[in-house]
């Protein structure tokens, strides 16, 4: 409920009730309605059938006459710079306080390198820095391996590197909260021209992501509209969404560049 925005947290375990809103997605003509306001006096409120799927309530805007309760996809996540220019902004602030490291050793670090491992024809994302057998042309988020930090306390630098006798080596470096780097990466992503893609398996009345990503603030927000699926194994990540959470779903992922692939689940 605080994440959706049907509650707020005051401190100290308490907990307000949140106004009667309504999220509007250019896309569709359903909208979210959010608040603690209860359902029958919400669906007075706003002169609208409102139903329920899981922890969420969605009403038609068609019928909803006044819009004075109305916010877009984008103030509800929380407005932020288009993920080309916070990503530049971000690299350049890091850039201006870098400090001179050249001359430590790389041997317990990796780097953020989906375009150095797809030409290599592997998978994943971060790669051990003497596995990278060319220079680098930008700065790149570097972190110690995880045997060498705790996970829960791992570092992340923004980092440059030289190239010198076949490998690359330290040169300067500013430290970056993991929150900076979680979203950080998928502005690599975009700069590197490798966009992540997420699978969504549409059904009659809901959709469902198997394997959710690990999205920043404030896009992560939107995996609350969904529920656990109850029909996965024990070990699955697997969410369920009513089908009028997609639009304001696909609209996060749009913001990080991340693909959607919708796809049919094979027959068992």
């Amino acid at each position: 409920m605080g994440q959706l925005g049907d509650a707020w947290q005051a401190g100290k375990g308490q907990w307000i009730a949140t106004p009667l809103r309504l999220v509007l997605s250019e896309a569709s003509n359903r909208c979210l309605v959010l608040g603690s306001t209860p359902l029958s006096l919400a669906g007075q409120r706003i002169n609208a059938r409102i139903s329920c799927a899981g922890p969420t309530r969605f009403a038609d805007r068609t019928q909803i006459k006044d819009h004075s309760l109305g916010q877009t996809v984008d103030a509800w996540l929380g407005a932020l710079q288009p993920l080309a220019d916070w990503t530049t902004h971000i690299i350049e602030a890091g850039e201006s306080r870098m400090e001179q490291v050249g001359g430590l050793a790389v041997d317990q670090l990796e780097i953020y390198a989906p375009d150095v491992l797809r030409s290599q024809r592997r998978t994943g994302r971060w790669i051990a820095i003497g596995e990278v057998p060319r220079p680098l042309a930008e700065v790149r988020l570097c972190r110690p391996k995880l045997q060498y930090a705790p996970q829960y306390d791992r570092p992340y630098y923004l980092t440059h590197f030289a190239f010198k006798d076949g490998s690359l080596a330290l040169q300067r470096q500013s430290a970056v909260p993991y929150s900076i780097s979680l979203r950080l990466r998928f502005g690599f992503d975009m700069r590197l021209g490798t966009p992540r893609q997420l699978g969504i398996v549409p059904s009659e009345s809901t959709f469902t992501i198997d394997k959710p990503l690990t999205l920043p603030d404030p896009e992560r927000r939107v995996f609350s509209l969904g529920w656990p699926d109850r029909n996965a194994d024990a070990a699955s990540e697997r969410l369920t969404f009513h089908n009028d959470a997609l639009p304001i779903v696909l609209h996060a992922l749009k913001r990080l560049s991340v693909n959607p692939v919708i796809a049919r689940r094979p027959m068992a």
